[in-house]
Order: structure tokens, then C-alpha cells, then sequence
């Protein structure tokens, strides 16, 4: 990337807490202003079938039902009390029908009255520990509701909406019979499907996607982007992916996709090879004169007018210059086509590869940051053990690796969203703030990499150097971050706006 803007390397040097200002950067939102714009807050599951609970209760007391009811009328109407409400009010017996709340006559197969103790399954014995059934009368056994639920399980969350056992009956099955049957895993299962059957109706409702992660994060303000989850993971609200700041879901999407796409092979090959005239077979030419052998049909030609060889000698130029070539160029034909075409190929090649080292270098850096966090909890401990610093005053090192991190995931996805920007004067004003931010990123990044053993050193007693240290890490990472904010909200804001 090319230069644009002059380093504050300097400045980092030396600054105190209370005396960091900087007029560049001025004008921008604060802290507590991107808060309120990007608000979300982050539920355990517990707390979040704690809320799930509220609305039952409240979904009760307004339509009159007990809990089976409300959490089945509920989840038919994808939990939203708005249209449950709506519904029920406007024709209550025709919703409850609907909802498979209550038997329709006309519809629902009644009960064998003349095996009023058998299971209408398996037409075994009902046992002595009977189970409750549902408003349509059909009784099953304990072992048939269980088979019959472990089938249901494998279906996913929406198992919680199956229907009575007895074929052709509408009846929804209640919440309290899943439990009243289902032990253990399987009961814990259930009960992760009847959350998730909410919050995966929920659209400002997402869960952390961090295999192992039981955090859901709710969209507060319904604008937020970007997630940072309590289990340390990042990740975009929207689509669910990797964070993926400043570039737009389908950008991020496009850009993974030309990762991992056959085109790229495609444009290398137009770029470096050329077909055999006779074979067609691609032919890379890395050295050498201009006499070609095929080595699938054995043809010779010449690489660069594609005749053959049988009429080239030191009259066409010799073996390192064909004169035909030079008068083929002054005439629009079909060989000067195509090197116009893997002339336009090698430039989008060098363009993409330009784009991509960098991306991955961010990666690769931002890999190597996360492995430093166990490092730089040990130095705190140490420091705190050995040398008496108290553990707050020593946050700051934890502060500046996460800073550190949160750069390099902006900065790799600055490199997609560059890939396909338009060239024009908005272009300068994106490099420079790219350029500013991963300068001061790198600085930061090397503080945290310095030699530690001075400072843990035993006979050193003099705390001065440890404490300028730390003053120049601050500031530097004040910088970092105000850079970080600009170049984020700046684009966010639509400072460049014109994608391919």
C-alpha cells in the first residue's frame, strides 16, 4: 500500500495519561456515542429461559390458559405476542383449533373406546404409573411416548411442535408430557430446543456461534454489526460469521469465495501459459529461448507467434527473437487478442496477490497476538508476585494485546474491502486511514513483544523505566484506537461508498 499520511510513531513517545490530546483527531464520535448506537447485551442460556418464562407468564395472564397452553399457542405464532394476541381476540375457538390447542371433532380420530387400557401404539397393558394425556383422549404407554420422542429429537428444534403420537390427530404435544417422559441428556435436550425455539425466532435474538458456547446475544438497538461475546469470540450479528469489519456481508462473502475459487487457477493459467497449436496442452515457458517442445505431442513451435518451428531460424530473430511476432503485433488478430487478455489477466493477478499477501500477513500476525495472551497473563503474575506491582496498575497489558488483536481483524478485512474498491480521490482518504491504523498496530504490537526481563530482573529496584514503559504503551495505544474508531466509523458512515 502506498504511503499517505505521516507516521504519529513519535508522538506515542513519552505522553502521560492526562496530558494525551490530539487535534487530528478531533471531530469524531465518542466512546459512549458508538456504545448507543451499537447496543447489545449478552444472556447466559439460563438467563435467556428466564426471559423466555416472562413472556409465558405474561401470554397467561393475558389470554387466561395455563402454561401448556400459552407455550403452544406461543411457538405456533413463532412467539410473537403481537399476532398470538391479534388472533385470539379476533376468533378465539378458530386460533385454539389452529394452534392444535384443542381437539377438532371433525377432524380428530376419537379414542378406541374398547381399548381404553391398552396403549394405542404397541395395544400392550397400560402400566400403574399412567401417563397424562392430551385434550384428544389417545393414551399411550411410557415406553411408546419415548421412542416416540427420541425419534422427534433428531429432528432438531422443531421437534417441539410435533403432534399427537395417533395418526391423523392435530393435537399439539404439551411441554409438560416432554417432560414428564424425558430423563437426562434427553430432557436437557428437549429443553435446548424449546429455548432455541424462541430465540431462533427471535430476529434480534442470535446465539454466540463459538463451537462450545452457550451465550446468546440480543440486538438492542437493531443496527449493531459486530459481537464481542464473553467467550472472547467476534463475530458479525448478521450473517453469523467471523467478524468481518468494515466490509458488508456479501462482500466478506465474495471475497472468501475468490479465496477459495478455482478462477484464481484460471487467470494464473491465462496469464502464464499458452496452449500447445497442435495438442492444445497449457505450457508454462519459466526460462529459455523461444523454441518450444511440446511434451505430450512433441510439436515444435515458436512461444512467441505460436508458428512452428520449421519456419523460424535466423532469419525471424533466431531462438530469442521472433521478427514474425513484431509485424503479427502492428496487426489486430486473434494471437494479439489474446495477449491483450493475459496481459488484463497478469494485472487482476498481481492486483489480487498484492491484496491477499497482506490480508493473510494481518492474519497470521493477528495468530500470533492470540498466542500471547498466556504469556502476558504470566508476566502480570510476575510482576505482581516478584516485583510488587499491584494488579491494577497492570491491566494495561491486557488492554493493549486486546487492542492489538482487534486490529488485526479490521485490518485483514481492510485489505478485502480495498480489493474492490473504484479508484478515485475517496480511495486516498481510505488508504491513509488504513495506513495510520496498522502503523500505530504495529507499533503497539512490538511494545507487547519487548523484552520483560529488566523489569523482573532482581536486583533491578528502579521502577522509573517500567512505569515510562508503561507511558508509552498507553499512549500508543490511545492512538491505536482512536485510529481504529475513525477508520471504522468513517466508513461506516459512508466515507467510501462506491463498491465494484
Amino acid at each position: 500500500m502506498e504511503s499517505h499520511g505521516d507516521s504519529v510513531e513519535e508522538e506515542c513517545e513519552g505522553w502521560d495519561d492526562e496530558e494525551y490530546e490530539d487535534p487530528a483527531l478531533e471531530n469524531t464520535p465518542s466512546e459512549n456515542t458508538l456504545a448507543k448506537i451499537k447496543d447489545y447485551r449478552i444472556y447466559t442460556s439460563e438467563e435467556i429461559m428466564e426471559k423466555q418464562g416472562k413472556i409465558i407468564q405474561n401470554v397467561r395472564e393475558i389470554l387466561g390458559v395455563d402454561e401448556d397452553d400459552a407455550i403452544t399457542a406461543l411457538k405456533h405464532f413463532s412467539w410473537s405476542v403481537e399476532q398470538l394476541e391479534e388472533k385470539w381476540f379476533s376468533d378465539e375457538d378458530k386460533t385454539k383449533y389452529q394452534c392444535g390447542l384443542v381437539p377438532d371433532d371433525s377432524k380428530c380420530p376419537p379414542p378406541n373406546k374398547k381399548y381404553a387400557d391398552l396403549c394405542q401404539i404397541c395395544f400392550l397393558p397400560l402400566k400403574k404409573d399412567k401417563i397424562n394425556s392430551l385434550k384428544c383422549g389417545h393414551i399411550f404407554c411410557r415406553q411408546c411416548w419415548t421412542d416416540f420422542f427420541d425419534t422427534k429429537l433428531l429432528e432438531g428444534y422443531h421437534c417441539v411442535m410435533s403432534k399427537c403420537p395417533q395418526y391423523g390427530c392435530p393435537l399439539t404435544v404439551t411441554h409438560s408430557i416432554w417432560k414428564q417422559i424425558l430423563t437426562g441428556k434427553h430432557l436437557q435436550r428437549y429443553l435446548k430446543f424449546h429455548c432455541k425455539s424462541y430465540t431462533d425466532e427471535t430476529k434480534n435474538i442470535n446465539w454466540c456461534p463459538k463451537p462450545g458456547c452457550n451465550f446468546c446475544v440480543e440486538n438492542v438497538s437493531y443496527v449493531v454489526s459486530e459481537v464481542e461475546c464473553n467467550c472472547g469470540h467476534f463475530f458479525c450479528f448478521k450473517c453469523g460469521e467471523d467478524s468481518h469489519r468494515p466490509c458488508s456481508c456479501e462482500l466478506a462473502k465474495k471475497w472468501m469465495m475468490k479465496n477459495k475459487s478455482e478462477s484464481e487457477n484460471i487467470t494464473w493459467m491465462i496469464a502464464n501459459t499458452k496452449n500447445c497449436p497442435k495438442c492444445q496442452r497449457p505450457i508454462e515457458k519459466n526460462q529459455g529461448c523461444n523454441h518450444m517442445t511440446c511434451n505430450m505431442c512433441k510439436h515444435e513451435f515458436c512461444w512467441m507467434c505460436m508458428g512452428s518451428w520449421t519456419e523460424h531460424g535466423n532469419a525471424t530473430g533466431g531462438y530469442y527473437k521472433c521478427n514474425k511476432y513484431e509485424e503479427m503485433k502492428s496487426s489486430k488478430n486473434d494471437l494479439t487478442k489474446l495477449e491483450e487478455e493475459r496481459d488484463r489477466a497478469k494485472h487482476e493477478l498481481k492486483k489480487y496477490m498484492f491484496f491477499f499477501e497482506r490480508y493473510s500477513n494481518h492474519v497470521k500476525a493477528g495468530d500470533h497476538a492470540n498466542e500471547m495472551k498466556p504469556k502476558i497473563e504470566i508476566l502480570i503474575e510476575k510482576l505482581n508476585t516478584e516485583k510488587s506491582y499491584p494488579i491494577a496498575e497492570l491491566h494495561f497489558l491486557k488492554e493493549g494485546l486486546d487492542e492489538v488483536i482487534r486490529c488485526r481483524k479490521v485490518l485483514k478485512w481492510t485489505y478485502a474491502y480495498g480489493f474492490y474498491l473504484n479508484d478515485d480521490k475517496e480511495k486516498a482518504l481510505f488508504e491513509n486511514a488504513q495506513e495510520m491504523l496498522e502503523k500505530n498496530a504495529d507499533r503497539l504490537h512490538e511494545y507487547l513483544e519487548q523484552d520483560f526481563e529488566p523489569f523482573l530482573c532482581e536486583e533491578e529496584l528502579d521502577k522509573k523505566p517500567f512505569y515510562q514503559y508503561k507511558s508509552n504503551l498507553v499512549n500508543c495505544y490511545k492512538v491505536t484506537k482512536q485510529f481504529y474508531t475513525n477508520l471504522l466509523d468513517g466508513l461506516e458512515r459512508g466515507l467510501t461508498n462506491n463498491i465494484i
